[in-house]
């Protein structure tokens, strides 16, 4: 249940996953696909705490978990950074609408490369993820080892859709000048 709080004041890690998901179908810019990649990657990071935790006689169980959990915090943190950075395209859009060709593209070819450093942190935390859900999948407890694989093949999807969005965002400003339509 949403607390009630306006959305702006709220980060996307406090939302449930239903008004979560209604936020992403939502027709607004943001939050999009580069907080949908850090949070589908702090989804795999739980199932490889959940496995490390479960799995006693694994050796390295101890650190696999406390990284997981370490990413699983940063990736949160980067879902709502993602969001932030991409406002801040659309109000350097709406601010420069009236001003010269130059400038205003400049302004935007700025803001869209600051826009790319969350969805580029999101993917380089996901990728060091999987490599976590693999040691879990190859030495996690048994009955459990699919939960681990299943987080390796979420981790490595939101690495590659972040990387999506760093590249839409490096493109720069596009034909017209209009500011791009999401993250």
């Amino acid at each position: 249940m949403v607390t009630g709080r306006d959305d702006a004041n709220e980060t996307l890690a406090e939302h449930t996953v239903a008004r979560l998901v209604e936020r992403l179908s939502a027709p607004a810019p943001a939050p999009s696909g580069g907080a949908a990649s850090a949070l589908t990657a702090a989804m795999a990071a739980a199932l490889v705490e959940m496995v490390a935790r479960g799995s006693p006689a694994w050796a390295s169980a101890a650190e696999a978990a406390a990284r997981a959990a370490a990413l699983r915090a940063r990736l949160l943190d980067l879902a709502d950074e993602d969001t932030r950075a991409f406002a801040n395209v659309l109000h350097v859009a709406r601010q420069t609408r009236d001003a010269p060709a130059e400038e205003r593209d400049a302004a935007m070819r700025h803001a869209l490369a600051a826009a790319a450093e969350p969805p580029r942190a999101i993917a380089e935390a996901a990728g060091e993820l999987a490599q976590v859900a693999d040691a879990a999948a190859a030495a996690g407890k048994e009955p459990m080892r699919a939960d681990a694989a299943v987080a390796a093949t979420l981790a490595r999807g939101a690495a590659a859709a972040a990387l999506q969005v760093v590249a839409a965002n490096l493109a720069g400003v596009p034909a017209g000048g209009a500011a791009p339509a999401s993250s």
